[in-house]
């Protein structure tokens, strides 16, 4: 009976622990498999929860919070606070009054006084060069005219001019343009020429020697035809400021103001400013394919982005970067990108901790989710609505939907009609075996994998974790020779490192790893009484006789009473005779367990001789 109770016993205590970890492995199977749509929403709820006094946030925490979050209780107080903000029609400088318009906007709230504060604030950028060009197959005589000013400018088979027209132009460096000077800008330069030919401007940053086209005020002209041109250079701040000049014009665009103004300062001044992710911010204004392939040489491996000397962090630039990227949702890096700014949440649901909290919490959301305001907001999700999110120009004007939102990027619009196209008419290739694209890929209707790029050899992409090392690899869950580390896998996995040694557990699992080592022991004891169950039985019964021993004292003759005093006493009467004994009884069996006692006592007698 003892043998069964002490093995039951033991299977127990053998069991529960492989229970308790068969338990801990679930759940942390299930926290892996936690949905994106999961995280999305956990992040909305700490969004909400840090932000439950909007007066005491920034303007652009305020503002990134209303972009990335639909009409609650709690954002509709941050918009009122925001309002409350405006002093003079702005929101204290140029970037911030720009995020406001867009939050505003996003809202259906008047932003026109905020737009005409904006507009006062141009400047004319001094650090860009502009150039007139007038291009020809054969050697040709042009005539141009400004103002009152008027004169012939000829152009050799070097492609080199003659001379300069007044003071406004005069020959460039290099002798193939005609600079413009800076008191000029805007003024309309009137060409003809006595061969066909083509005039355009061209401009550059004062830092840098690449030269950049205006293609949509390039002319093409016949013989005797006439071109005008004019430089309109625009920015934003005094001096101008790059980031500043970015969130105006896109502010601007999404109240249908005319930007083109503000594009060549944007794009000639992007290196000087590359602290700012510019590819992303030129993106989201012009939709133009030049700058998505460009934005998408810049990411990094493990999928995400981080502009050089960045003037915020990597959660921040991964969301610009995403929201940049509407265009190319299908693509393997969006999806990439989408995955590791998703393993940058913190367990609290967030994207930081501290100072950046609320903005880099909220721009994530607002690239992940890109939700419209629901509480009475004429603006209508054109997915939701049963429409379709087409580029601009594949949309015929009359398919053409208003009020229905598309996302920040100015390259789509909400079309009736989805445009079917094939990669082909899209202008770009299917890269083959081996090769993969630099840039931009597009879903068509004869594939997911268009490339608007170039196709170039294909290198083996290792995730973040990955590339730390051969002790490196993503899994499901990390096994007991292995540790998790905060590297980025793909979307699912975690990175466990290898371990030379026993692993360390962290805080999480302190508490389990205590119970299973007392279990362990316990254990232990329980299968050493089985073993040595009868030398146990032996040692307890002999501590017991030991100690019975102890308190009787030695055996013998009792010590005699003390004499009495007084005289002896008088002898004793002789006995009578003793009656015949009768046979002594035969001996009685000694039951079993009486002899099993004895036994017992025989050996602890022989032990303690």
């Amino acid at each position: 009976m003892e043998r069964k109770y002490l093995a039951a016993l033991a299977l127990i205590a053998l069991m529960f622990p492989l229970a308790l970890a068969q338990t801990n492995s679930s759940n942390s199977t299930q926290n892996t498999k936690t949905t994106s749509k999961d995280k999305i929403q956990k992040g909305f709820t700490c969004l909400e929860d840090a932000v439950l006094d909007c007066s005491k946030l920034s303007v652009q925490e305020i503002a990134l919070t209303i972009l990335a979050t639909p009409g609650t209780e709690t954002i509709e107080d941050c918009i009122d606070e925001l309002e409350t903000r405006a002093e003079n029609d702005n929101f204290g400088n140029i970037r911030d009054t720009a995020l406001a318009i867009l939050a505003l906007n996003h809202v259906g709230r008047d932003t026109k006084p905020y737009e005409n504060w904006l507009l006062k604030q141009e400047e004319s950028p001094s650090d860009l060069i502009w150039y007139l060009q007038q291009d020809s197959s054969e050697e040709v005589t042009c005539t141009i005219k400004y103002g009152s000013t008027s004169g012939d400018v000829s152009i050799g088979k070097d492609k080199k001019v003659s001379s300069g027209v007044g003071s406004c132009l005069q020959p460039s460096s290099s002798g193939f343009w005609l600079r413009i000077d800076p008191s000029c800008y805007g003024t309309e330069f009137e060409i003809s020429c006595d061969q066909n030919f083509i005039a355009n401007l061209l401009y550059k940053s004062d830092s840098s020697p690449v030269i950049h086209i205006v293609e949509d005020l390039s002319s093409r002209k016949s013989a005797g035809d006439s071109a005008t041109l004019k430089v309109i250079s625009k920015c934003f701040g005094d001096p101008c400021d790059y980031e500043a000049t970015a969130w105006a014009s896109l502010a601007l665009l999404r109240t249908k103001h005319p930007i083109d103004a503000y594009i060549p300062y944007l794009i000639a001044l992007a290196k000087k400013n590359e602290g700012f992710l510019p590819n992303a911010l030129i993106l989201m204004i012009t939709g133009e394919e030049e700058f998505a392939n460009k934005l998408m040489e810049e990411q990094n491996l493990a999928g995400y982005w981080k502009a050089k000397s960045s003037n915020y962090d990597k959660i921040y630039d991964t969301s610009l970067a995403l929201l940049a990227s509407a265009r190319v949702s299908s693509s393997e890096k969006v999806k990439k990108a989408r995955s590791y700014l998703l393993f940058l949440q913190k367990s609290s649901g967030c994207w930081a901790e501290g100072s950046d909290k609320i903005r880099d919490t909220a721009i994530a959301l607002w690239a992940l989710s890109g939700r419209t305001y629901r509480k009475g907001s004429s603006i209508v999700d054109c997915k939701e609505a049963g429409f379709f999110c087409v580029p601009k120009a594949d949309c015929e004007g009359t398919d053409v939907l208003r009020n229905y939102y598309c996302g920040y990027s100015s390259y789509f619009s909400c079309c009736k009609k989805k445009v079917e196209k094939t990669c082909s008419q899209k202008k770009g290739k299917i890269c083959p075996l081996g090769k993969k694209c630099s840039g931009e890929e597009v879903e068509t209707t004869d594939t997911t994998k268009c490339c608007l790029s170039s196709c170039v050899e294909k290198t083996e992409e290792k995730s973040e974790c990955e590339s730390k090392g051969s002790s490196y690899s993503c899994k499901t869950s990390c096994s007991s020779s292995e540790r998790k580390v905060s590297y980025a896998c793909d979307e699912g996995d975690v990175c466990c490192k290898k371990t030379s040694g026993p692993v360390k557990p962290n805080n999480g699992g302190k508490s389990s790893t205590g119970i299973i080592i007392v279990l362990v022991i316990l254990i232990g004891l329980v299968v050493l009484g089985i073993i040595y169950r009868e030398k146990l039985k032996m040692w307890i019964m002999k501590r017991k006789y030991e100690k019975s021993k102890g308190q009787s004292g030695p055996a013998g003759f009792r010590p005699g009473a003390p004499p009495r005093e007084g005289p002896p006493r008088p002898p004793r009467p002789p006995r009578p005779p003793m009656p015949p004994t009768r046979s002594p009884l035969p001996p009685r069996p000694i039951p079993g367990k009486d002899k099993e006692m004895s036994d017992t006592f025989r050996k602890l007698r022989e032990m303690s001789r």
